[in-house]
């Protein structure tokens, strides 16, 4: 290499250079599958088939109502608390959750994960809610979860495994952080700033600390101590229903002044094809985006339950399946 090339130089030589090899790797994994007849044009109902009659055996059927309702009882909660900090009305999470929740079980490759609204994704969609409305957040998941059906279809999943860990260990660190200062107006009992950058909540915050709501806080302080404590002492319990139920009771029966979520309706609405927000190019490059980041972090839980679970390890290509169908 040549030293003296200007940055720039040198970014696009290494940036062409990881293009060309992740497309032969892209290329070997589509020839490989084909030769192998692996490429699931049917999205692997036929493989699944076995385990959709297995499942819905009388065999496993009290662990499964158990699961289900354990499951569903930090779902619906931890639902709510995704769509806020994605900034759209908590009913959206609720029946993202239903709906993710239904169809990545069905045709998913990973038999014992759980999929719905996912923390890590919060900022990144808030951003896009923000640009775009959530109409064309709609677009942006309807072409990410096209792409990680074909994807999962011509056996590309594998590419994820060249995704450095400290990358996918940088990104959650980060999400971590933008979602912890992100919701401390909340916690603190003030309304969010406009704009939803770091700088700016943290600038909001300096000017509205005075006017801070001390019962808000002391909420939000016992719903985190019961959720981390609460496991030490009885780690039986599902520690985030009980926050939730302990916190709302005390609420609700002394009357404290701490805002609510509202009403929520009772139905689910009818499906509506959405207005396209306008332009093409920023959507897709903002659905691809979406589609990696979101399909990593898939994959990397599958991988994760595998430790535990070695009995009956995931299939990458048709979780990637199964989130897209999800999506």
């Amino acid at each position: 290499m040549d030293f003296r090339r200007p940055l720039y130089d040198v970014k696009a030589h290494w940036s062409t250079r990881t293009t060309r090899i992740l497309t032969v790797l892209g290329k070997r994994s589509a020839m490989r599958a084909v030769r192998e007849g692996t490429i699931r044009i049917d999205l692997g109902i036929r493989n699944l088939w076995p385990e959709w009659k297995e499942m819905f055996s009388k065999q496993w059927l009290k662990q499964d109502i158990v699961a289900a309702i354990s499951v569903t009882c930090v779902a619906i909660p931890l639902s709510f608390a995704i769509a806020l900090a994605s900034g759209v009305h908590p009913e959206v999470g609720l029946i993202s959750a239903i709906i993710g929740g239904i169809f990545c079980a069905l045709f998913g490759g990973t038999a014992f994960s759980v999929s719905g609204p996912a923390a890590a994704m919060a900022v990144l969609m808030a951003a896009n809610v923000e640009r775009f409305g959530l109409e064309g957040v709609l677009f942006i998941g309807f072409l990410a979860g096209l792409l990680q059906l074909v994807t999962g279809a011509f056996g590309l999943g594998g590419l994820a495994r060249f995704v450095p860990t400290p990358v996918i260990a940088g990104f959650t660190a980060g999400v971590g952080a933008i979602l912890f200062i992100g919701q401390l107006p909340r916690a603190l009992g003030l309304p969010p700033p406009d704009q939803a950058h770091t700088l700016e909540v943290l600038s909001h915050l300096g000017s509205l600390i005075d006017h801070m709501n001390p019962m808000v806080f002391m909420m939000t302080l016992l719903t985190m101590f019961t959720m981390l404590g609460l496991p030490r002492v009885l780690p039986g319990l599902p520690s985030p229903l009980v926050a939730v139920l302990l916190v709302s009771g005390l609420v609700w029966g002394f009357n404290l002044p701490v805002p609510v979520l509202g009403d929520f309706p009772r139905t689910l609405p009818w499906p509506e094809v959405p207005r396209f927000p306008g332009d093409w190019v920023a959507i897709v490059e903002a659905a691809f985006v979406v589609f990696m980041i979101a399909s990593l972090e898939a994959l990397l839980s599958s991988s994760a339950l595998d430790r535990i679970a070695k009995e009956k390890r995931h299939d990458l290509n048709q979780e990637l399946i199964g989130q897209g169908v999800g999506n």
